[in-house]
């Protein structure tokens, strides 16, 4: 859990290039780090409200939990139905967190937590409102969650997923090869949402 929780560094890169997501300033929050992130463009970056309670809950919860659930769920499904493709699992799961995220979000929206005011209006339902509701975000959302459930999906009988194979070859202490473990699924974790969200929003 720890090691998914890392991936909240990139959550101001959504407005790498421009202010396309605002949250309200009014939640308990201490600016952001966005501007000292390389290459960083949009203007006043550290200005922008980065809501700690809020994205703590996301992270620590929302992007751990879920998933963890999903794939014991899935196993226990291809128990139970063999011949099931493990391909149409996963395009259940996308379709699932998809549908989630929008209702989420929209909800959101809607009790002014955060807007997306930035967003090309064609790229958009509700666009010219304060409503405005980017129509790809419940895909990427919905791609980045696979990404995360394929990591801990595709486990092999140690319990390990594919980053972390072969660290019991490393010749460390066991404090060093859990604090390997830890780097490399947090590697992999932001790898997963870097290119399955992150990178495609931008």
């Amino acid at each position: 859990i720890l090691a998914f929780t890392t991936i909240w560094w990139q959550d101001p890169l959504y407005s790498y290039v421009n202010l396309t997501l605002a949250y309200n300033p009014y939640s308990v929050n201490l600016g952001s780090w966005a501007c000292h992130i390389p290459g960083w463009i949009t203007p006043n970056g550290c200005r922008m409200a980065e809501p700690l309670a809020i994205d703590f809950a996301y992270y620590f919860t929302l992007c751990t939990v879920p998933v963890f659930a999903a794939c014991r769920a899935m196993q226990r499904i291809k128990a139970k139905y063999p011949n099931l493709r493990t391909s149409t699992m996963f395009i259940g799961f996308w379709a699932l967190v998809a549908f989630l995220d929008l209702v989420f979000e929209v909800s959101c929206i809607a009790l002014g937590i955060w807007h997306y005011g930035g967003v090309p209006d064609h790229m958009s339902i509700f666009a010219g409102t304060r409503f405005k509701f980017p129509l790809f975000e419940p895909v990427f959302v919905g791609l980045s969650f696979v990404g995360y459930a394929s990591m801990y999906y595709f486990r092999n009988d140690k319990g390990e997923t594919l980053a972390e194979r072969g660290l019991d070859q490393v010749n460390t202490s066991s404090t060093g090869k859990q604090w390997l473990r830890f780097f490399a699924l947090a590697g992999s974790a932001n790898a997963s949402i870097g290119l399955l969200f992150t990178v495609p929003i931008i």
